[in-house]
């Protein structure tokens, strides 16, 4: 007789995330008046905005490891292997180009006087906070805080009359007080304990 409970019973279709909304703020590394997430209901600060739109391809958290070491013996044996920590990245394909966006691109501030930027170097120095707010099909909230990142990579502008122009940045994540990020949301199957620490 067949056992109809045999390797069925784990499979839950309501812990499957699919990511409706996200957006994504920058704030100056610095900045003094910042309070750091503690949990999804964060509260942005004064006169600070999101990055806006980015492209259909949605924005990518990615994992790069370390290099791997091993020591191996007189036959060839493996007998230790180590990885180094590695880091994360945040690739944001963005298509607004605000004052923030066109800041963190190109590494300069924008004049308040005239709108204009002085670029005079193709590196990046800034550090930043990046929080990413994001609700999946259900409305379940998600948030992602690394509390120092830096841009490690970016797209061409391509200045094209059938393109957008795209400030698409990749942000490497740096362990802040021994934290890369925190993330909040993510395991969907967790219950907050009640009547005290669980």
């Amino acid at each position: 007789m067949a056992d109809d409970n045999y390797a069925q019973t784990a499979n839950e279709a309501k812990y499957i995330a699919l990511i409706k909304q996200y957006e994504l703020f920058l704030i100056p590394y610095e900045s003094a008046d910042f309070t750091a997430p503690t949990g999804l209901d964060w509260t942005v600060p004064a006169g600070l905005g999101p990055l806006g739109y980015s492209s259909e391809d949605g924005a990518t958290l990615h994992p790069e490891p370390g290099d791997d070491t091993e020591i191996t013996a007189h036959n060839g044996d493996i007998v230790y292997s180590e990885s180094a920590p590695g880091f994360w990245t945040f690739q944001f394909p963005g298509i607004e180009l605000t004052k923030r966006s066109v800041t963190a691109y190109f590494d300069t501030d924008v004049s308040a006087t005239d709108g204009s930027i002085t670029v005079t170097k193709a590196s990046t120095s800034k550090n930043w906070r990046v929080v990413v707010r994001a609700i999946d099909q259900d409305d379940n909230k998600i948030l992602i805080y690394a509390p120092k990142a830096k841009i490690s990579d970016r797209d061409d502008l391509s200045l094209k009359y059938s393109e957008q122009i795209t400030p698409n940045m990749t942000f490497k994540f740096f362990k802040d007080a021994g934290t890369m990020f925190k993330a909040w949301g993510l395991a969907k199957d967790f219950t907050a304990p009640t009547g005290g620490q669980g």
